[in-house]
Parts: C-alpha cells; structure tokens; sequence
C-alpha cells in the first residue's frame, strides 16, 4: 500500500555523492561491541557481512568452590532454555537468531545504490518496484531475488501501486500521476487536478478497474482531495474533499473492498485532535471521518486490508508507542497490539500478506538513525524484529516501503550520512527477508 513520505524527506535529494554505508544489527538487543561493514554485492542471494559477536560461553563444568549442580543454560551455548525463544549457538544477527537469543529477520540477500528512492512497491508475482533519485529521477524494476531487471529515467518521483495486472501507477508532487507498462513502457501521465500542480501526495492506491489517489488540497494544508481516475487513461472520474472546519494530517490511502479509506489525525474547534479513518464509498461520497470508539491513539500512520476485507492500522499511542490494530470489516475491533516490537516507532508501512502475516516498517524516534521491520502473525504476535543501525555517528536510516513476494519479504529504504562539512549523502537499499 502506499504511504506517507517522511520528514527526512524534506532534505534536498541532489546533494548524492559517496554514500557511507552503516552495518546492519538485526534483533531486539545490540550486539556486543562489534563492528562490521557490509560487502554483499547488489543482487546477490547471500546475507551481508554483518557484526557477531561471541557467544557466551555456555559450559556447564562445575569449578572449584561449586557444588555439582549444572550451571543454568545461557544465551550462545546452542541449547534453547527458558526465557530463549531461540539459541543458535553464535552471535550471527542476521540469520534468523540474534545474539540475545530472540527471533529476527534472516536476511537472504541486499541491494544497496547511491541515491535515494521515495517510492516502493511489490508486484503480485514478486517483482519489486523503486522510484527514487541518483541523481536524476528513475524508476526500477528487480525481480524476487533482488536481481536487476531494468530501470528508466521518468518525469517524477514518488508513492508507487501495482494492479493485478502488474500496471505501475505514481504519484508524484510535482509530476502529477505516471503509468507504465510491466515492461517499462510509458503508458499516460497526467495532473492530479488536471494541471500539473505541486500538491503534497497522502496515497496511491488500485482497485477493480479503478486507480484512487489522495493529496493535499491545492493551497492549504488541512483539507485532503480523494479522487478516483480511469486507470486506463488517467481521466477523473470523481474527487470527494474532507469536510470543512475539520483540519486534517493524513498519511495513507488504501483500497479495501468497496471502500476507499485515509489515516491519519483530524481536529476541529470543538472536539479536538482525534485519531482519523475517514471512509468513502466507490462512487465518492464520505461515510464517516473517524471510528465510532477510537482507541488511546495519537494517529494513524498506515492502513492495509487483508483478503477477507478486515483492515489492519499502524499508529502511535499517546505515550509514543507502536500500536497495531485488526478491525473487521464494520470496523468493530478484533485486536489491538500496543506492546508490537519496537517502542517509538514511526511506522511507514504496514502490509498483510500470506497467512494473514502482517509487517510493518518504520524508524524508532526514540534513536537516532534506527529502523526496524516488524513480522506479525494474523493474532497480531510478533514473529519477529529486525533493527538496523550504525557504529557510526551522524548516519541516519529511513525505512520507506515493504512488501510480501513469494516466500520473501522484502524491505527497502534510505541511509543519510551527514559529514564533517554538512554534506549530506545518501544510499537506498533492498533487503529480502526468508519467511518460512
């Protein structure tokens, strides 16, 4: 599903030169005092050089002054004991078990280019989309293993969405709305308004036969426009805008059934900041702004719909922490996990996928430069965690997309380098995540 871009997005993209590349720490605990630098070579099907750290050593030997009992199991002696959701017997982060014997991503291969990508989708069959800058505008297309299949110079940048058909639709600020062809092929490319006016983008979305688009209303912030297009030719076919006197923050659009929704928060005079899920129908007309008992919640930073028509939301709770919600399709709650991996979290995406598994991706606010992925089973447990940060001081990550391929997840994002003279670098990255 599409997303919001974040603040870090406002630093000017043509500043690329040399990227400095961070390690990579996957798991719930940093690793012991270990540094590493990744080598994988874009496309490859191997996990990157990552840190490891010693595991500690298990023995159960009984020393001088002891009594005979055993020594307790600990985290490194390749033995799961209680408290240990998994013990591999290594300080290996990236390969399913880290070094504190939780459960994390296995990472199955990476992609890493200078520049900087903005949009980010995944293809029904697994083919991965990036839109992105390096240092002109592109559009790239690499199959489920991370390998290049072709890349284009286009007219913008932005939020991606992929049809059945495996139809590329963008949205750009500046550049309106792009489509092409699986191949490639430049399709049709139009305003979002019908001019091409530079009007902030919320989301990017496809349903049966129709293409749905939400930006910020030409000239004010607090108002969104939602408009449904022709995907064949770009032409509107209706726009529905945000009731007045209600001041808006949205941050995603998604397509669920017949119904087109957008999140975020929304506050008026009268009531308030509230959390925001505003619900139109497919001929346009607003049925609600808001759920009917909205939880302790800040707001709503990503939505996707699973194939039963429930929704799943991602957002942050008043005391700033991750919080992800299962609704069924009247929007009564089936759960809501308010404890799910990381504390902080700023989430970018949220997407279900086989098994009602659900993986959201964002940056943890509480830290400088740390990003993580989230795996969720349909109960909304968390599988796994997987963090990503940097020894290095003045390296930022900015998580931006994931997505589920075929018995891949795959992540993508940005990694900021600010150096001693104020430049700022950037490199963006793929990485697929074994799921079974």
């Amino acid at each position: 599903m599409p997303y919001a871009l974040s603040p870090a997005l406002l630093v000017p993209s043509l500043l690329v030169l040399s990227a400095c590349i961070p390690s990579i720490v996957v798991g719930d605990s940093p690793q012991d005092e270990t540094t590493a630098h990744s080598s994988t070579t874009p496309g490859s099907t191997t996990a990157p050089d990552l840190p490891t750290g010693d595991p500690t050593d298990g023995s159960s030997t009984a020393t001088a002054g002891t009594t005979d009992e055993p020594v307790p199991g600990v985290c490194g002696d390749g033995v799961v004991n209680g408290g240990e959701a998994c013990d591999d017997g290594d300080g290996e982060p990236n390969d399913g078990c880290d070094a504190a014997c939780t459960r994390s991503g296995e990472v199955v291969w990476t992609v890493e280019r200078d520049g900087e990508i903005f949009g980010f989708a995944v293809a029904a069959d697994g083919t991965i989309y990036v839109s992105g800058i390096d240092p002109e505008a592109f559009l790239a297309a690499f199959a489920p293993d991370g390998s290049d299949l072709w890349q284009i110079d286009v007219g913008g940048i932005g939020p991606l969405a992929i049809d059945a058909a495996g139809q590329i639709y963008m949205l750009s600020k500046f550049s309106g709305v792009l489509a092409f062809a699986p191949d490639s092929t430049a399709l049709w490319h139009v305003g979002p308004d019908g001019e091409l006016t530079p009007n902030p983008p919320v989301g990017i979305d496809v349903g049966d036969d129709a293409l749905y688009i939400a930006n910020y209303e030409p000239g004010a912030q607090e108002r969104v426009v939602v408009r449904r297009l022709d995907p064949g030719t770009g032409a509107i076919v209706w726009e529905a805008v945000t009731p007045e006197g209600e001041d808006v923050d949205a941050q995603d659009l998604a397509v669920v059934g017949e119904r087109i929704f957008v999140v975020g928060k929304t506050a008026n005079d009268v009531d308030g900041p509230r959390p925001m899920l505003a619900t139109f129908d497919t001929a346009g007309a607003l049925l609600s702004l808001e759920l009917d008992e909205p939880i302790d919640s800040r707001r709503w930073n990503a939505l996707d719909g699973l194939s039963n028509g429930d929704l799943v939301l991602a957002g942050q709770t008043t005391e700033l922490g991750l919080i992800v919600r299962r609704l069924h399709p009247d929007q009564s709650e089936q759960w809501s996990n308010a404890a799910a991996g990381v504390p902080n979290i700023w989430t970018q995406r949220v997407i279900a996928g086989p098994g009602d598994r659900i993986a959201a991706i964002g940056s943890d606010i509480g830290k400088d430069g740390v990003g993580a992925v989230n795996l969720h089973d349909g109960d909304g447990a968390l599988l796994w965690s997987s963090k990503f940060s940097s020894p290095e001081e003045d390296v930022n990550e900015d998580p931006i997309g994931v997505g589920f391929g075929p018995g891949v997840l795959v992540a993508g994002g940005n990694i900021w380098t600010e150096h001693e003279n104020n430049n700022i670098t950037t490199t963006w990255w793929l990485r697929g995540f074994a799921l079974d």
